[in-house]
């Protein structure tokens, strides 16, 4: 609920209990958003999860207000929230669209944190009722490690934060997840189309995991001990991946990340025909190219202040 008040001639904004917030799944993402908002519009944080441990711990360590294993019996009271955000698994997430938005109350919008996100705006445009905005979401942000026990408060600090906006979606929509980046901590928000997040997320994201999987499957592996260096660590920083989490989402994205792969392909394949030519020259120009346009994207506006933060 939001009033007004009255202070030396001004009208200001008072923000009363009464906003209520819905996290469906309590892993890294969930649990993470939930902590960086306590305190935001003071509102009321509900958990919703599968696994009553963490439930449980959850509201001991005084990170969500109230909690549910959803069922029929509390189904309503658990959504209904002015802000219900998806932190679930791609396919999950699909699920708990098509089962559970029909119980969006009027006025609400529902988000998500998912990777992926042209089949998840279809599959709301079917499942949203009239009255209730979705509009996706994805903060740059995670690590390693995953589950509850993994959450921070911080993990959003300095993220950029992704939006997918479509034509139904109202400028307040707009603005409330704008604001709920801000209060999480992201350093900027950007908006774009699914289409374009799901080609440009193949490209940042998913294509280094899969080229971290290629390298870390090779016969060398275990032979590498003692020979790798910083270069060896980077390359392979994000093998350590969550293989259900990370399987649905190339599946999911499979057009998208099949055509940035393939031209992956093609420049291994130029590198490697001069390499086996033993061609130092043209090997030479192809590294300049590659180094040039880091250099070149370096200095972009937006980069150029990202790594100087660094």
């Amino acid at each position: 609920m939001i009033l007004f008040y009255e202070e030396d001639g001004n009208w200001k904004e008072a923000v009363l209990m009464g906003f209520k917030i819905t996290i469906a799944g309590l892993g890294l993402m969930g649990a993470s958003l939930a902590k960086a908002l306590r305190g935001w519009r003071n509102a009321a944080i509900c958990g919703v999860e599968t696994n009553a441990a963490v439930l449980e711990r959850a509201l001991a360590e005084g990170v969500i207000d109230s909690g549910y294993v959803l069922d029929e019996t509390n189904a309503e009271e658990a959504l209904d929230a002015d802000l219900v955000v998806i932190a679930l698994y791609p396919r999950a997430a699909l699920d708990f669209l098509r089962g559970c938005a029909r119980r969006a109350k009027e006025g609400a919008l529902w988000s998500d944190l998912t990777g992926i996100k042209g089949p998840l705006i279809e599959e709301a445009r079917r499942s949203m009722p009239a009255g209730a905005e979705f509009l996706g979401a994805h903060p740059m942000a995670g690590r390693e490690s995953s589950g509850y026990a993994a959450s921070d408060g911080k993990l959003f600090t300095g993220c950029n934060f992704i939006i997918t906006p479509h034509e139904k979606n109202s400028r307040e929509a707009l603005s409330l997840l704008r604001e709920m980046a801000a209060y999480a901590g992201a350093a900027r928000v950007i908006e774009t189309t699914p289409e374009i997040h799901d080609r440009m997320i193949a490209y940042t994201s998913q294509m280094a995991h899969v080229l971290a999987a290629a390298i870390l499957n090779s016969g060398l592996l275990f032979e590498s001990k003692g020979f790798e260096g910083g270069s060896f660590r980077d390359l392979t920083r994000v093998g350590t991946l969550n293989p259900e989490m990370w399987s649905e989402l190339f599946s999911m994205n499979a057009a998208p990340l099949g055509g940035v792969l393939a031209e992956l392909e093609d420049n291994i394949a130029v590198l490697r025909r001069l390499v086996e030519a033993g061609d130092q020259s043209e090997l030479a120009a192809a590294l300049a190219s590659s180094t040039r346009r880091k250099e070149e994207y370096l200095k972009t506006p937006y980069t150029a202040a990202k790594e100087a933060a660094r």
